[in-house]
């Protein structure tokens, strides 16, 4: 986990094995992990710590960041998360939001928006984008391609 204000000044914050199981016991009745420098660094979601949580976690919980595909969201859901949230791809494509609802249900994934000065901004807040925030919100996927995944 790391902390930040502004997505800028990021520092690691360790969970030891005695806050892990803190997480499981707080009061929220959902979660949301979301790796922010996944997209600008070009790295995956790590579904090894989705893993960890999904061990201790009984709340459901969502996970976003660097999900690019039908297929990082089936490593995601697999690993034990029940939503995945997207943002710089969805924007990118935004057939992959129902592509990934026909997979898992619309309830299984979230579109999640960061937003300044009334546009779009991508790659954990670093890009301004010219698409407008307010449509952007209210605009309906386009459908995707049907694909077996």
């Amino acid at each position: 986990m790391v902390k930040g204000v502004n997505f800028v000044g990021l520092r690691d914050v360790v969970i030891r094995s005695s806050s892990r199981s803190s997480i499981a016991t707080a009061a929220p009745t959902n979660w949301s992990f979301l790796d922010i420098t996944a997209t600008p660094e070009d790295s995956a979601t790590m579904t090894s710590v989705v893993a960890d949580v999904a061990d201790v976690l009984e709340i459901p919980f969502t996970v976003g960041g660097g999900v690019r595909s039908v297929e990082d969201a089936i490593r995601i859901i697999e690993s034990g998360a029940d939503r995945v949230s997207l943002n710089s791809a969805a924007l990118a494509d935004p057939s992959l939001i129902s592509a990934v609802a026909r997979r898992y249900g619309s309830q299984a994934v979230v579109v999640a928006i960061d937003a300044g000065d009334g546009v779009v901004h991508t790659h954990g807040g670093r890009v301004v984008r010219s698409t407008k925030t307010i449509p952007w919100a209210i605009e309906r996927p386009r459908a995707a391609p049907a694909r077996s995944c």
